[in-house]
């Protein structure tokens, strides 16, 4: 996703706002911050996540009981 979401906000910006490079610079940065955290978000989110089922293994716990806290 990053590929495809950096380089698209940076030619459409550049082609929209030449003149102004400091808008151009916000909007890749900003779009580089937006792919991170909605990949960290969903992480967080899922039931079946590796993190998710790794951290309820290695603290012997049921998986739905370790989900539910």
């Amino acid at each position: 996703m990053m590929p495809i979401a950096v380089s698209m906000a940076w030619h459409l910006t550049l082609l929209q706002y030449l003149g102004n490079m400091e808008l151009v610079y916000i909007v890749t940065f900003a779009s580089i911050a937006t792919v991170f955290g909605g990949g960290i978000f969903s992480d967080h989110c899922s039931l079946i996540s590796d993190t998710t089922i790794m951290s309820s293994m290695f603290s012997a716990s049921d998986h739905i009981d370790h989900v539910s806290t």
